[in-house]
């Protein structure tokens, strides 16, 4: 997938995304210019230069459909929610979809019969998208699209869209301030600032320069975007008779780690059962004993790490130093998979840590 997009003094930006790459996030500082980039896309913007591949098997003579999203629900009052479903799907052409599967991914199948009016802006939101996931795109943006909704009912709604797109072969560009979403959802993300690309990449390279560039300025006083968490990505390993606990097992190489996983989740695992995590920067603490089998403790999770970065504060005032660990693989080297932890300058001073220290990095049981 391809795009190059023009817009007066607004938008100039050139993205190249991998052919397998089906959800894209879009992330940036207020005013970035990441909705006038979905408007010229969706056709919106008179005044924009848009040259856009999106690698999709359609026939030669098929335009590709693009549906959009936007934060504000664009509903017709006039119809009751199934009613406006209905219509949506009435012009999916060809490429119909299951009405009751999306009803039911989107959360809307108690809505149905209630009025626009009614609705709550989450409730709104919620049908929205059932609305444009029935009228079939090939093609889905949304621009802050559910982000009304409460954590548990967005993660389960973006599951359903993740594993959606995949299986009707639609590609999906996400607006999102919330990284975490875009953690743990996207194939890739787009880091736009100033009406261009500043970063992209794969989702954990993007997240891990985002905390690269957010280390030294405690403050964000730049107004750029700031992960504060780690992304792991490993194998869910099934809960047997030996692993009775209502809680899962993910591998990570000849490690693991323990968390709670909502089954709604799971839809968004990629084949193989590789499931991806993320880890509060906060809630990570360092172990000065290597041994990260001993349990002596009540946080649960343990992985030998080796100190490959400190990053101290611009502000000299700040109380903390971040620091990035690589997880040591099954060859007892640095492997490809990093954790950040922020931890108080007293203990940074107390612990004696320096690049190349082998540590034990240890959290608390991981919740989604």
């Amino acid at each position: 997938m391809e795009f190059v997009v023009s817009l007066n003094t607004r938008i100039s930006l050139r993205a190249e995304l991998s052919l397998h790459a089906t959800i894209v996030g879009v992330t940036g500082p207020s005013g970035a210019g990441k909705s006038s980039l979905l408007r010229a896309l969706a056709g919106f913007e008179k005044n924009a230069h848009v040259t856009v591949n999106w690698q999709l098997a359609l026939p030669t003579e098929k335009e590709t459909k693009i549906g959009i999203v936007f934060q504000q629900p664009m509903l017709f009052p006039h119809l009751n929610v199934r009613g406006n479903l209905a219509l949506a799907q009435e012009y999916a052409g060809d490429n119909t979809v299951n009405f009751e599967e999306v009803v039911k991914g989107c959360e809307c199948a108690h809505l149905l019969d209630k009025p626009i009016q009614a609705l709550s802006g989450g409730e709104a939101q919620r049908v929205a998208l059932a609305r444009a996931l029935l009228n079939a795109p090939n093609v889905l943006l949304l621009d802050e699209s559910i982000s009304a909704l409460d954590g548990r009912l967005r993660r389960s709604v973006l599951a359903f869209i993740r594993q959606f797109c995949h299986a009707n072969q639609m590609r999906c560009i996400l607006v999102s301030h919330d990284l975490n979403d875009l953690a743990v959802f996207t194939d890739e993300i787009l880091l736009i600032d100033r009406g261009a690309l500043a970063f992209s990449g794969n989702t954990k390279d993007v997240i891990n320069h985002i905390n690269r560039n957010a280390a030294s300025n405690e403050s964000n006083d730049e107004g750029e975007e700031f992960a504060t968490f780690s992304v792991l990505e490993g194998q869910l390993i099934p809960n047997d008779q030996g692993f009775p606990y209502p809680f899962k097992r993910v591998q990570l190489g000849n490690h693991w780690i323990y968390a709670e996983i909502p089954d709604a989740l799971f839809i968004s695992t990629t084949p193989g059962n590789t499931v991806r995590l993320t880890v509060p920067a906060n809630e990570v603490s360092i172990d000065t004993l290597t041994d990260s089998h001993q349990w002596q403790t009540s946080i649960i999770n343990a992985l030998p790490c080796e100190i490959v970065d400190v990053a101290h504060p611009k502000n000299a005032s700040a109380s903390s130093v971040t620091v990035t660990l690589a997880i040591i693989d099954e060859a007892g080297s640095q492997g490809t998979q990093t954790l950040i932890t922020y931890i108080s300058v007293l203990s940074f001073e107390k612990l004696k840590l320096v690049p190349g220290m082998k540590v034990t990095a240890r959290f608390k049981l991981l919740r989604h």
